[in-house]
């Protein structure tokens, strides 16, 4: 979908074609004013429908965020926005699976913080749920816990196949509504549980399952699914000890992680290769980096890779992906992270490249490609 930005008489307006033919959506956007919706007007230009939005009283979403870390409170606002504009267009029987999310397309009111508008485009395919909600994480003030907790679980719930605007309001809804409900459940030692739920298998025998939405067990699977490539990693570093045996013990896990371990794969290793973080010291572990955002840090049970030293916060850096371009990102650390021996700024994303050295705190890596 594209759009091109129109001023007359003062007002600004993006401008787009409408591919489908008139409804009653979009008669019902043009006459009505639902809440948190871009105000539409409807032209035949050359025998075609067009679409302005005027966009005059509002301003880009990207460009008042662009200096701006969020709290946890940000996100309540954030969500309070969005369940209001899914109340409103109920009211007028407009879906709001036509929502459109993508970040560059979303406003706020000015004068406000976070009372967001959004254009609403019939038929207009993907919405941009998760590259809205990537967006969110991206802008986390990682030095507030709970804003983390909130806005990466509910990361890991946009990750999930299938998860559409639907999903996020009902995750919205069932956080307003009960108590933390983002939040990891904790055991007696502090580390999250997961959620167990229980399910009719194909046979009729009842059965318990784990949701894989629960950041310590996607911890759990994505170390399994790195069996067999850490193993190969070893090998090729000269650290291999009895392949056939370390081959065998890989290959071995119950069906339901091998479901989900295929799916991972099929979007990490098998696609683009894998990348991995070598270290210059024996005293650490070389990083294998199976999904992005890669979070690197000392909080174990809120991170993919911990690194135990006082010296490294708790979340100390992210590693992100691109097609084949990665970036490097530190999360405000106390101690830095350094690409090629220069400090990284806080939260500035920096493209790294294959033999670069990469430090956090006095820690030191090689980017390299694993196979």
């Amino acid at each position: 979908m594209e759009f091109s930005s129109v001023v007359e008489c003062g007002r600004t307006y993006l401008k787009t074609e409408y591919p489908g033919e008139d409804d009653y959506r979009l008669k019902m956007l043009a006459i009505n004013n639902p809440l948190n919706i871009v105000p539409i007007q409807l032209r035949m230009e050359e025998g075609k429908t067009h679409i302005y939005f005027n966009i005059t009283d509002v301003q880009g979403m990207m460009i008042t965020d662009a200096v701006y870390r969020y709290k946890r409170s940000d996100y309540e606002e954030i969500f309070d926005s969005i369940e209001k504009v899914c109340t409103s267009l109920e009211e007028y029987l407009l879906p709001f699976e036509d929502l459109i999310l993508r970040p560059e397309n979303v406003f706020k009111k000015k004068g406000s913080r976070h009372d967001l508008v959004f254009l609403y485009m019939p038929g207009s395919g993907e919405n941009g749920v998760r590259e809205f909600v990537e967006y969110l994480l991206d802008l986390a003030d990682y030095k507030e816990e709970s804003a983390v907790k909130c806005v990466y679980a509910l990361y890991q719930k946009v990750r999930e196949k299938g998860f559409d605007l639907n999903g996020l309001r009902q995750s919205i809804r069932e956080y307003t509504e009960g108590d933390d409900y983002f939040a990891p459940e904790v055991e007696s030692k502090g580390r999250p549980a997961a959620r167990t739920e229980i399910k009719e298998s194909k046979e009729g025998t009842w059965q318990a399952g784990v949701n894989t939405s629960n950041r310590q067990e996607h911890k759990d699977v994505i170390k399994n699914v790195g069996k067999l490539i850490k193993e190969k990693f070893a090998f090729l570093q000269g650290k291999h000890e009895d392949k056939n045996q370390a081959l065998e013990e890989s290959m071995y896990e119950p069906s339901r992680e091998e479901e989900y371990k295929t799916e991972l794969l099929s979007a990490t290793t098998i696609r683009g290769g894998v990348y991995a973080l070598r270290s210059k010291s024996s005293a650490n572990e070389d990083i294998l980096l199976l999904n992005y955002p890669y979070f690197i840090g000392k909080d174990k049970s809120r991170i993919d890779h911990s690194i135990e030293d006082a010296s490294v916060s708790r979340y100390h850096a992210r590693i992100d992906r691109n097609g084949e371009t990665f970036y490097i990102t530190d999360l405000n650390s106390t101690n830095g992270s350094f690409l090629n021996r220069i400090r990284l700024k806080p939260f500035e994303k920096t493209e790294i490249k294959e033999g670069d050295s990469i430090i956090f705190s006095h820690h030191e890596y090689e980017f390299c490609f694993l196979y």
